[in-house]
Parts: structure tokens; C-alpha cells; sequence
């Protein structure tokens, strides 16, 4: 799956420009991982961090995975409970996964979350393109 407003390098250097702008107040954190698949060394970047991010999209010149992590805090106690009694149990981490590929024609794509990845309770896979508005929606909204 491809994204016509998050499809070249430059359309994700917002992302950074998000992350640090997001980062008081809201509900949850967004972290976000880039992984060289040839060499199979990764970072991950969070709020604070966004300029260091926009350095890292901007040289990115081989296959890359990129990870977006959104993050909830824990439900309250009350919460959990009433979640626990009509069993569903509440979402602590959205995953969403996009790859780039300098040699496609479009070289960012959306891939599946593999299960292995959501390892833990409440961790879901999440439409990554879905996850990056999310991220810069209050960034628009200013």
C-alpha cells in the first residue's frame, strides 16, 4: 500500500518537525525506529529528537525499515476493570511499519506488522499511514 501524501523522503521530514511538537500533553508518545537493511543496524527516535530525525530521513539512500511506534499510557485501575468485566482488553501500542526502497518507483510502502512484533498485551498492527497523520495532525491544526 502506497500513500500519495507520504511518498518521498522530503513528505517524511514532517515527522520530526511532529515529534517534538507533540510532545506535551497528549495522551500518547510516538517513537519512531529506522532499521538499514543492509548493514541490520537501527535507531529509534522520540519527542525531543525530531531534528536528529529529519537528518536520518534525509540520508537514507538504501533499503530501510521504519517502525512507528504509537504509545498509551496504562489504563486506570477503574478502567481496566470495567474492560476486564466485558472482555476487551485496552490498546497499549499501535505498530505500523513502511518500507523504503530507493530503487522502486514508489519507495514508500506500507508492509505487514509481523506477529512476532506483537509480543505483549494490547499491542496491535496499525495501517502505518494511519499512524503518521495521527502524528502530524496537531502539527496542522496550529
Amino acid at each position: 500500500m502506497i500513500s500519495e501524501q507520504f511518498s518521498t523522503l522530503d513528505d517524511l521530514v514532517i515527522l520530526g518537525k511532529a515529534m517534538d511538537f507533540v510532545d506535551g500533553g497528549v495522551a500518547r508518545r510516538f517513537c519512531i525506529g529506522i532499521e538499514d537493511m543492509k548493514t541490520r543496524k537501527g535507531i529509534s527516535y522520540e519527542a525531543g529528537e525530531g531534528g536528529k530525525l529529519i537528518d536520518h530521513i534525509k540520508q537514507l539512500k538504501t533499503e530501510s525499515l521504519i517502525i512507528i511506534v504509537a504509545a498509551y499510557p496504562p489504563p486506570k485501575a477503574i478502567t481496566q476493570e470495567l474492560l476486564g468485566n466485558i472482555g476487551i482488553g485496552a490498546v497499549t501500542e499501535e505498530i505500523g511499519l513502511l518500507y523504503f526502497d530507493p530503487n522502486e518507483a514508489d519507495p514508500i510502502y506500507a508492509i505487514e506488522v509481523q506477529e512476532q512484533m506483537l509480543q505483549g498485551d494490547g499491542v496491535v498492527a496499525e495501517n502505518p499511514f494511519t499512524l503518521l497523520n495521527q502524528l502530524i495532525e496537531p502539527l496542522e491544526r496550529d
